[in-house]
């Protein structure tokens, strides 16, 4: 009689690495000011789980993951950023030709700063000359449209590379799975008494 082989069972998701072993092969995570280390960690969490990381190469891929994922999330709050701390400058080119601007006159500070007048007052100024304030971010946007395209090209280069990482996961792990049909295939052929 053939003595049956056993097969491992399939392999586990690797333990978590902690902090300071990650921190010495990974380096520290590119958290700049203004952003929240505990989301970074929160974010890396929820690739882990989701991708399941079975050995050192997709631990480093998991990494990868999760730095492309930042960088994007980052660039997208720069645009947003970017339209805000433009708005005035903005508003003041679309309410030159609309109004009389005189000495003193502080009405695009003011907005700036959420006064309930001011924004009334431009609201008041936009609405009479048919226009709102998509008018003054488009025209914001379009001051900075150079960045803008900027960014996007950084946001698709960093997409891309996060797609690609998630690929090569995929394609490991269709590898695993072929192997280990092929190895259950040849036991099986070995062993007469299946």
């Amino acid at each position: 009689m053939t003595e049956r082989v056993r097969l491992a069972p399939a392999a586990k998701p690797a333990r978590s690495i902690p902090a300071r072993v990650s921190r010495s092969l990974f380096g520290v995570p590119a958290v700049i000011p203004g952003e929240d280390r505990a989301e970074y960690d929160a974010l890396r969490a929820r690739v882990r789980a989701a991708i399941g990381p079975v050995d050192f190469l997709e631990e480093l891929s998991v990494e990868g993951v999760v730095a492309r994922t930042w960088q994007i999330e980052r660039w997208r709050r720069f645009e947003a950023a970017l339209l805000k701390a433009t708005a005035p400058d903005a508003l003041a080119t679309v309410l030159a030709p609309l109004r009389d601007v005189g000495p003193g006159d502080d009405l695009i500070e003011r907005w700036a700063r959420h006064e309930a007048g001011a924004v009334d007052e431009v609201e008041r100024i936009l609405a009479a000359a048919g226009l709102d304030m998509s008018v003054v971010m488009a025209t914001a946007f379009a001051k900075n449209l150079a960045v803008f395209q900027g960014l996007e090209h950084l946001i698709n280069a960093a997409e891309m590379r996060r797609e690609h990482m998630l690929r090569e996961i995929e394609r490991r792990r269709l590898r695993l799975g072929r192997d280990l049909r092929h190895a259950v295939a040849a036991v099986d052929a070995v062993d007469p008494d299946t």
